[in-house]
């Protein structure tokens, strides 16, 4: 668990998707990201504008005092998606078929471990 004293410019949002269930893998997209409040719910995330997104089984953060985004897939960070992206960002999964998720906004351990005391909230003290 972090520190809460740890520096403003290091903590970051964070959550994690696993797919639990994907009958249909070849042709069910699942998309994790972040939109705008007033984004589409008929849209994947990362399909308009106003949110980001990426379609697999991963992870994704935020750092609000730089902007950027990342994601993460199987615990590992796969680097800054996007940066400058200043915006009241929302926690946003999409599915174009049917499919069972787990979501961890930080009840649990997160498979990237540099998030574990992370959350869609903030630190977690």
């Amino acid at each position: 668990t972090l520190s809460t004293s740890l520096p403003a410019k290091y903590w970051f949002y964070y959550y994690e998707i696993t797919i639990l269930l994907n009958e249909n893998n070849d042709k069910t997209i699942i998309a994790i990201g972040l939109a705008s409040k007033n984004y589409s719910t008929n849209r994947l995330p990362g399909c308009n504008t106003h949110s980001v997104g990426f379609h697999s089984d991963e992870g994704c953060g935020y750092y609000p005092n730089t902007g950027q985004v990342f994601f993460t897939m199987n615990g590992k960070n796969l680097d800054t998606a996007y940066t400058g992206l200043f915006h009241t960002w929302y926690p946003t999964i999409g599915s174009n078929g049917t499919c069972k998720l787990k979501v961890n906004f930080g009840q649990e351990e997160f498979m990237y471990k540099e998030a574990n005391g992370m959350s869609v909230a903030g630190i977690i003290s």
